[in-house]
């Protein structure tokens, strides 16, 4: 039933970014555990400015501290706001019997607050390369009721798939936990050059026993997983974005274009070029 409840949120959300909305959920911390790996995939940011600030050595780091501080937010009523680069958006709680579960995002706007603009004229002073990836954002920022009626599914169908992952977390583990701790600094940190010891150092735990957690977890050992997660974000990169492979593979924490290559091809079965050129073609 889970399956079938997550397949039915990602598929909306697909068709909703397919519609021209950057969708993001986040703070959802764990209470869907069992469905930690796909939420995470849909946490990550999906705008090209984002996707440039995470693999830029001055701004590295921050869009995560941004969302640690909406985490401990625990907000429970939707509003419009901006992050410190300046990128607007909409920020939706979803609740449950008055019980916050997680936050929709749906970002990539512009010209609304005063406190944007100051924040992304700074950036741009500070990043001058900034500036193309700022045009690319919206001034024409939908009114919130058409926003929370596109997101009103999402609420009930997460409002079920809590009742699901509660009944399941009742058997959380601590093995569960620490695996869902390394998939959280992966997830955070896959543009970045890391490692089975860099992930291990994260947890605070032993290597060895971090890998006998994704074995078991996961069936994959901690270089692979980290290898998926880049390639996963390298695929929709080439859906949404028309930057260069070799900037593609650089985003994603590859940094030989040639092993990019490789990798990708044995993963989709097409070089990253002809996948490309496939999405463009539907």
């Amino acid at each position: 039933m889970a399956v079938n409840i997550l397949q039915d949120i990602t598929g909306y959300i697909d068709f909703l970014r397919e519609c021209g909305y950057s969708v993001m959920v986040s703070c959802f911390g764990d209470r869907f555990m069992p469905c930690l790996p796909t939420l995470l995939t849909y946490e990550v940011h999906i705008l090209p400015i984002c996707s440039y600030l995470k693999s830029c050595p001055q701004t590295k780091g921050k869009c995560i501290c941004n969302k640690k501080l909406l985490c401990r937010k625990q907000i429970s009523t939707p509003y419009y706001s901006c992050c410190y680069a300046g990128v607007e958006e909409y920020i939706i709680p979803i609740m449950h019997d008055n019980m916050f579960l997680l936050c929709v995002n749906v970002s990539g706007y512009k010209g609304k607050l005063e406190k944007s603009q100051k924040l992304r004229n700074f950036m741009i002073q500070k990043v001058p390369d900034t500036h193309s990836y700022y045009q690319m954002l919206s001034e024409n920022v939908p009114e919130l009721n058409k926003i929370l009626q596109m997101i009103r599914p999402l609420e009930y169908m997460f409002s079920e798939l809590y009742q699901y992952c509660r009944q399941q977390n009742n058997a959380d583990t601590a093995s569960r936990r620490l695996f869902g701790n390394a998939l959280r600094f992966i997830y955070d940190n896959f543009g970045n050059p890391i490692t089975c010891q860099d992930v291990a150092a994260a947890v605070n735990y032993s290597e060895s026993y971090l890998r006998h957690i994704f074995k078991q977890e996961c069936q994959m050992s901690v270089s692979e997983y980290i290898n998926h997660v880049r390639l996963l974000e390298a695929a929709a990169l080439l859906k949404r974005q028309d930057c260069s492979i070799t900037a593609v593979a650089d985003k994603c924490g590859f940094n030989d274009p040639n092993y990019f290559s490789t990798a990708f091809r044995k993963k989709y079965g097409c070089s990253p070029r002809q996948y490309r050129k496939k999405c463009t073609q539907h």
